[in-house]
């Protein structure tokens, strides 16, 4: 059905009755919730039923959650109160995405350009880890934490760094393994860019710095809401 289009004198009752919706049929939902807000800007049974949404004991169901601050927004009614903590903004992000939509964000947007660095199913660039299965090996909370704050935690293989040496050089590239004794790094040509193997003694070692993660800070600044939920919905389903 085309619930955007439902309108008149039952639009409110029909509308408020699709959600939270039965199990299958979020996406219903989500776009009763949205219509509701294009219509609580004329209509008070609509804004009151937002209302009530917003205020319901157990709160609505975390897919929903976005869609009503949205509805809530458009309308122009009360919104939810927001937090200052960077992470917990984006959490309404973590639930209720459309992961073919998320996967347009990935191959197709040319803002963010996941597909230069991350290779997915043989596609993409090697600048960043490989995200194929990645939703079998991390959780939706830490998908999101990548995104929103990408210099949390940077995947094993991929921290950039500069080793400064007793003898007074300084070694910096990216580290892909180290034990005990040693730490094998991918170090660019600063001539000609190519990226060669070298391999630096622990003991010769007397600082070491932590660069920040190839993924800039504010890339999720540059998506909407919906998007970076979408996106998660996608990651999460590479499996």
């Amino acid at each position: 059905p085309h619930v955007n289009r439902i309108d008149g004198g039952d639009a409110v009752a029909v509308l408020s009755g699709l959600v939270p919706g039965k199990s299958g049929e979020l996406k219903l939902a989500q776009a009763a919730l949205l219509q509701l807000g294009r219509l609580a800007s004329r209509d008070v049974q609509a804004a009151t039923a937002l209302r009530r949404f917003a205020s319901q004991e157990g709160g609505i169901p975390p897919g929903l959650r976005l869609d009503l601050l949205e509805a809530l927004r458009t309308s122009g009614v009360e919104t939810l109160p927001a937090t200052g903590d960077r992470s917990a903004r984006y959490e309404d992000c973590l639930e209720g995405g459309d992961p073919l939509r998320g996967r347009e964000v990935f191959f197709n947007n040319p803002t963010v350009q996941c597909l230069r660095c991350h290779t997915v199913s043989g596609q993409g660039g090697t600048v960043g880890p490989e995200l194929t299965g990645i939703g079998g090996r991390q959780p939706r909370g830490q998908l999101l934490e990548s995104l929103v704050i990408p210099n949390a935690r940077i995947a094993e293989g991929f921290e950039s760094v500069v080793l400064s040496l007793s003898d007074g050089r300084s070694v910096a590239g990216m580290l892909k393994r180290e034990s005990d004794d040693v730490f094998e790094l991918e170090v660019p040509d600063p001539d000609t860019g190519e990226v060669r193997a070298q391999t630096v003694q622990r003991s010769g070692v007397v600082a070491r710095v932590r660069s920040v993660s190839a993924m800039p800070e504010g890339l999720a600044e540059q998506l909407s809401l919906f998007e970076i939920r979408d996106l998660v919905a996608y990651l999460a389903g590479l499996k």
